[in-house]
C-alpha cells in the first residue's frame, strides 16, 4: 500500500531538536578518580556522584544551581572497610552511598551541601547498584547476589533476606512492584527475574538468557537499566547497545528491540521521560530516542561530547552527565526537547511511506537546509547528502533492507527527524 503522510511539527513523528540539547556548563574534579554513578537530590539542583580510583574514592555533591558554572560543595569520605565509592541512590531526604567494601551508608540529605551519617550496613561484596523505596532497598552485590534491606528506619538499616546462588555476582538491579530484575555478571548472559513479595525470601521466577548473546565481558559496572511501564530498558554497554524487554508478564519476558548494537556505540546509561529514552554513549555523548512504540525506537536528538558520556540524570529542563575518564568531567546540558519553535515552515512530507522502493522528501523551499541523513535502528548512518535550498529531494531507499529508519533533516541551527518504514 502506497500513501502520503504529511508530518506537522505538532505530531509525534516529527521533532525539532538540534537546539533541544545544548551544553551550557561543566566542571572537572582533578582527583585521579573516575565516576561510577550519579543521582539527583530530591530538594534542589544538586547531584550526588560516586567516584573511585584503584584503591580510594569519595562521594561528591555538585551544586548545579548555576548551570553554566557547576561547583563541588561537599565531599563525603567513606570510613569503613573501603573508601572506593561505587554507587549512589536517593529516596526522599535520604541518600544511600555504596562502596567496594560492601558498605551502605544512609545519610541525611535534607541539606545536600552537608550530608550527615544516619546508619550503615555491611555485606560481603561490592555494592554495585541499589534500587530504593521508602520501605525497602534492593542491592546488587558483586559476591553475593541480591540483598533486601529494610530502610523504614533510616537510623537502623536491617538485612531482611536475599537471593544467592553459589556466591554469584550481580551488577545491576531494577524493581517493579514486587518483582526484581537483576543483571548478572560479565559472561553469564543472564537476567534474573525474582519474586520479592516476601523480602525475607525472594525466589527465582525466570533466569532469562539474552539471544543473541551479549558480547563477552561487556556487562559490568558500565551497564544500567530502568523499568518504565511494561518495559525494561537495559543500557548493555560493550557493543550490545540498548536492549528493550517486554516485562508485562514477568514470568515470560521477551525482547522487542535493540538499538545501537553491533556498531561503534557504547551505551552505558538510560533514563526514560515520557516517550523519550535518553541514553549515554561513551563514544559520542547523548542520544534521545522516541520510544512511543518500544519495538521501534528511533533517534530524534543528539549532542556530541568530545570524551563521550558515561552516566546521566535529568531534572527539570537540564541533563547532567559525567565521563568515565580520569579526571572526571561533569556536564550540564539544557533540554528543551519538544519545546523548540518550528523553523522548518508549516509542513514537511515524505512519500511514499511505507515504501518498497525509493521515496521523495518534500521540503519548504523558503528554508535553508544543509543536509539529510538516514539512520537505521542501530543508530548507524546508512545515507547522507548535502543539500541546498530546494523544494524536495529523492532518497535512494530502494536498496535498503526492510525495517524502520530515521530521516534527519539539518539546517544551520536546527534539525528534524522523521520515522520512515522500508517494506
Amino acid at each position: 500500500m502506497t500513501y502520503k503522510i504529511t508530518l506537522l511539527f505538532m505530531l509525534m513523528c516529527l521533532f525539532s531538536s538540534a537546539q533541544s540539547i545544548q551544553l551550557v556548563g561543566q566542571t572537572s574534579i582533578n582527583d585521579n578518580q573516575w565516576f561510577n554513578g550519579i543521582a539527583i537530590a530530591s530538594n534542589g539542583p544538586y547531584v550526588f556522584a560516586a567516584k573511585s580510583g584503584s584503591s580510594f574514592g569519595n562521594f561528591y555533591t555538585i551544586d548545579a544551581s548555576n548551570p553554566s558554572s557547576p561547583s563541588i560543595v561537599e565531599s563525603f569520605v567513606p570510613t569503613l572497610s573501603s573508601t572506593r565509592a561505587i554507587s549512589v541512590a536517593v529516596n526522599g531526604q535520604t541518600t544511600y552511598l555504596g562502596t567496594a567494601g560492601g558498605d551502605i551508608y544512609a545519610t541525611n540529605a535534607s541539606n545536600p551541601t552537608s550530608l550527615s551519617l544516619l546508619s550503615t550496613i555491611s555485606f560481603n561484596g561490592e555494592i554495585e547498584a541499589m534500587d530504593v523505596t521508602s520501605n525497602n532497598l534492593v542491592a546488587a552485590l558483586f559476591n553475593f547476589g541480591i540483598a533486601n534491606v529494610n530502610n523504614s528506619n533510616t537510623s537502623s538499616l536491617a538485612f531482611t533476606g536475599g537471593y544467592d546462588v553459589s556466591n554469584d555476582a550481580c551488577e545491576r538491579v531494577a524493581t517493579s512492584g514486587a518483582t526484581i530484575f537483576a543483571l548478572r555478571h560479565l559472561d553469564d548472559n543472564s537476567l534474573w527475574v525474582l519474586n520479592n513479595s516476601n523480602p525475607a525470601s525472594p525466589f527465582l521466577l525466570v533466569d532469562y538468557s539474552f539471544s543473541p548473546a551479549l558480547s563477552s565481558g561487556s556487562i559490568g559496572i558500565s551497564a544500567e537499566m530502568v523499568v518504565a511501564g511494561n518495559y525494561l530498558y537495559i543500557a548493555a554497554a560493550g557493543s550490545n547497545g540498548l536492549i528493550i524487554l517486554d516485562i508485562s508478564n514477568p514470568g515470560l519476558i521477551s525482547e522487542v528491540a535493540r538499538y545501537g548494537n553491533g556498531g561503534s556505540k557504547i551505551i552505558t546509561d538510560v533514563k526514560i521521560v515520557g516517550n523519550y529514552a535518553y541514553i549515554a554513549d561513551e563514544n559520542s555523548g547523548i542520544e534521545v530516542l522516541d520510544i512511543s512504540t518500544p519495538s521501534f525506537p528511533f533517534l530524534v536528538a543528539s549532542q556530541t561530547v568530545t570524551d563521550g558520556l558515561y552516566k546521566l540524570e535529568l531534572q527539570g529542563g537540564y541533563i547532567y552527565g559525567v565521563t568515565s575518564q580520569t579526571p572526571g568531567t561533569f556536564y550540564v546540558f539544557s533540554n528543551t526537547l519538544g519545546k523548540d519553535e518550528n523553523e522548518f515552515g508549516e509542513e514537511i512530507s515524505i512519500s511514499p511511506n511505507p515504501s518498497s522502493g525509493n521515496t521523495h522528501l518534500e521540503l519548504d523551499p523558503n528554508n535553508e537546509y544543509k543536509s539529510v541523513s538516514i539512520f537505521d535502528t542501530k543508530g548507524e548512518a546508512v545515507y547522507s547528502e548535502s543539500i541546498e535550498n530546494q523544494g524536495g529531494i529523492d532518497l535512494p531507499t530502494n536498496e535498503f533492507s526492510s525495517g524502520m529508519y530515521s530521516i534527519k533533516i539539518q539546517t544551520e541551527s536546527n534539525q528534524k527527524v522523521i520515522k520512515f518504514i522500508k517494506e
